[in-house]
C-alpha cells in the first residue's frame, strides 16, 4: 500500500501543493508527516514540482524543511534543471543556487541546467548559473555547448552574454561545427558578429573540410560572407573534395562574392581557378568565368596595386599551368 499512500495520499497532496504555490497547504501537508522528498511515478519531489512553476516561497520553506536540493527524478534531473526548462518566471534559480544546488550536474541526454536554460532562452535564469559558475563550455550528446546553442537559435542576448563571461567560440561539436558555423548557417549576422568580435578562429573547418566562409557562400550569406572576408578569412582553403570557396561562388552564380573573393586574394591561376571557371561555365555564369579568368585577374590586381591595395591572387604551385585561359 505504500504506492497508493504516496500517489493519493499526503505525499501527493504536499506534491500538488507545492505546484500551486500553496505555502499554507505545503504546511499543513509536512505537520501531517508527508515526505518531503517523496516523489511521484516519475520521480517528481515536491521541490522540483515548485522549481517547475517558480514557486519561491514554496521553495524557501521546503529547504527550511530539509529538502534535497540536489534529489533527481526519474530522469536524473535535478530542481534546478526542471527550473531550467520549465520555470517561466526565471526566479526558482537563485533560490536553488543559494541552498547549494549542484551546478553542473547533467541528465539522462547529458544536458546541464545552463544548457536547458539556453534552449529555453531564459536570459535571467542564464545569467544566475553563469554568475554562479555553471561551466560554459559543458557539452550535450552531440558535443553542443551553449554558445552552440544560442548561436542557432538566435539568442543574441545570450550569446553576448556567453561571450563575455568567457565562453569557448572555437569549441566544435562531433561534427566540427563551431558557434560562428552555427550563426552563419541560421543567418545570425549580429552573433557572427559577436564571435568574430571574440576572436574566433575563422578559418576553423568541420570534418568535411569546409570553412565558415565555404558555408556562408553555400548559403548565400552575403552579409556574412563580407565580414568573414573583414575578419581575414583565408579564401584558398580546400574542402575534402579539393574545392575552395570560389568554387561555391561559381557554382551558385554569386557574381559579387565572386568579385569579392578575387579582391581578397583567391586563386584565379593554375587548379583552383580553372576548377571555378568549369563550374561557372557549366551553370552558364559566363560573366564570373570572366572574373575569374587568369587575364581579367592579372588586370585586376595592376588595378588593386595601383590604388594602394595588395593583392596574392596567385596559387604557387600551379602558377605555371597557364594553358587553361
Amino acid at each position: 500500500m505504500p504506492f497508493f499512500k504516496n500517489l493519493f495520499g499526503a505525499n501527493h497532496k504536499l506534491r500538488a501543493a507545492a505546484r500551486a504555490g500553496d505555502v499554507s497547504a505545503v504546511q499543513k501537508w509536512l505537520a501531517a508527516g508527508a515526505d518531503i522528498n517523496a516523489g511521484n511515478v516519475m520521480g517528481d519531489t515536491a521541490l522540483i514540482a515548485a522549481a517547475e512553476k517558480g514557486r519561491v516561497e514554496v521553495l524557501r520553506r521546503l529547504l527550511e524543511k530539509g529538502a534535497d536540493v540536489n534529489a533527481t527524478n526519474r530522469l536524473r534531473q535535478t530542481a534546478l534543471m526542471c527550473a531550467a526548462a520549465h520555470d517561466g518566471t526565471e526566479t526558482a534559480a537563485p533560490v536553488l543556487i543559494a541552498a547549494g544546488a549542484r551546478l553542473d550536474d547533467v541528465d539522462a541526454l547529458n544536458v546541464t541546467a545552463l544548457l536547458l536554460a539556453v534552449h529555453k532562452r531564459r536570459a535571467k535564469m542564464v545569467s544566475s548559473l553563469v554568475a554562479a559558475g555553471a561551466a560554459l563550455d559543458a557539452t550535450n550528446k552531440r558535443g553542443q555547448t551553449a554558445l552552440m546553442l544560442a548561436a542557432f537559435h538566435g539568442y543574441t542576448d545570450i550569446a553576448a552574454s556567453l561571450l563575455a563571461a568567457g565562453a569557448n567560440a572555437d569549441k566544435a561539436d562531433k561534427n566540427g561545427i563551431t558557434a560562428l558555423m552555427c550563426a552563419t548557417y541560421k543567418g545570425h549576422t549580429d552573433i557572427v558578429a559577436h564571435i568574430l568580435q571574440a576572436g574566433a578562429n575563422v578559418d576553423a573547418v568541420e570534418k568535411t573540410g569546409q570553412t565558415v566562409l565555404m558555408h556562408a557562400i553555400f548559403l548565400g550569406r552575403k552579409d556574412i560572407v563580407t565580414r568573414l572576408l573583414a575578419a581575414g578569412a583565408n579564401v584558398n582553403v580546400e574542402d575534402s573534395m579539393g574545392q575552395t570557396a570560389l568554387v561555391f561562388a561559381a557554382d551558385k552564380g554569386y557574381e559579387d562574392i565572386a568579385r569579392q573573393l578575387v579582391a581578397a586574394g583567391a586563386y584565379v591561376i593554375g587548379r583552383h581557378g580553372q576548377a571555378a571557371r568549369k563550374a561557372a561555365m557549366k551553370k552558364g555564369y559566363t560573366a564570373i568565368a570572366k572574373i575569374i579568368s587568369p587575364m581579367y585577374g592579372e588586370k585586376f590586381k595592376v588595378a588593386l596595386v595601383e590604388s594602394g591595395k595588395t593583392l596574392g591572387n596567385t596559387d604557387d604551385n600551379n602558377q605555371k599551368n597557364l594553358d587553361d585561359r
